[in-house]
């Protein structure tokens, strides 16, 4: 079994986030790799690039931005434009794994997709080789920061979802955290709403390569859980 990989989409102004970030419609310019996009004038002004899933978004100003090192995080989120009070899509929340049980006899050959994109030489795909490293199936549940542009609004996700869904992970910030003005150009924040921590790993490990990945959570901008792999004796 391979898990392929699926990217976001973004906002007119501000650059979408996902395996490889997107830039807004005022800097042009592709990404590969699960790296951000880069610009035709290698410079990001108030609408920036979106977040991939190996490297934050860029911007240029910390005019609009209270934190900048926090603009477009790591995972896949989208940029956000102050010039037009917008933000991109983000990556989506990855699939979680499901309860595999096989016998002690059985063996499973799973493998994540391509990490490269490029179709560079070296770069192809092979089974083990090249895969993607989803971080969830490593035990690691990265940050998750949503704008503070129409911050708790359902279009935009509110706070119930992200305490229904993170339960007992979510920041415990997240109910101090207000929208901002409907205007343009003023300072913005990026709210913390799921501190980095861990999640349990599936237990699969492949035979042939000895690799723990292939088994559990998909890739996304908010990753989970991996559910289980289990090798049952009593199924021979």
């Amino acid at each position: 079994m391979v898990a392929e990989l699926v990217g976001g989409g973004g906002d007119h102004a501000a650059g979408g986030g996902g395996y490889s970030g997107g830039a807004g419609q005022a800097e042009p310019g592709g990404a590969e790799n699960g790296k951000t996009a880069v610009g035709s004038s290698g410079s990001f002004p108030r609408y920036g690039t979106g977040g991939a899933y190996f490297e934050r978004g860029t911007t240029s100003t910390t005019t609009y931005q209270e934190d900048y090192t926090k603009y477009a995080f790591f995972g896949g989120q989208g940029g956000q434009s102050a010039m037009h009070n917008s933000q991109g899509g983000d990556g989506g929340v990855a699939g979680k794994g499901g309860t595999i049980k096989v016998s002690g006899n059985s063996k499973v050959y799973a493998y994540n997709g391509n990490k490269y994109t490029d179709n560079v030489a070296g770069h192809e795909y092979n089974e083990g080789r090249n895969q993607l490293e989803i971080y969830a199936q490593n035990g690691v549940l990265r940050a998750i920061y949503k704008y503070d542009i129409y911050f708790n609004m359902k279009e935009k996700r509110e706070v119930s979802f992200f305490k229904e869904l993170f339960e007992s992970t979510v920041s415990n910030l997240i109910d101090t955290y207000t929208a901002c003005p409907a205007s343009i150009n003023i300072v913005h924040k990026n709210c913390l709403v799921r501190p980095e921590t861990t999640c349990a790993k599936s237990g699969y490990i492949n035979p042939s390569t000895n690799s723990i990945y292939g088994i559990g959570s998909g890739a996304g901008y908010i990753e989970l859980s991996n559910g289980t792999y289990i090798i049952d004796g009593n199924m021979n």
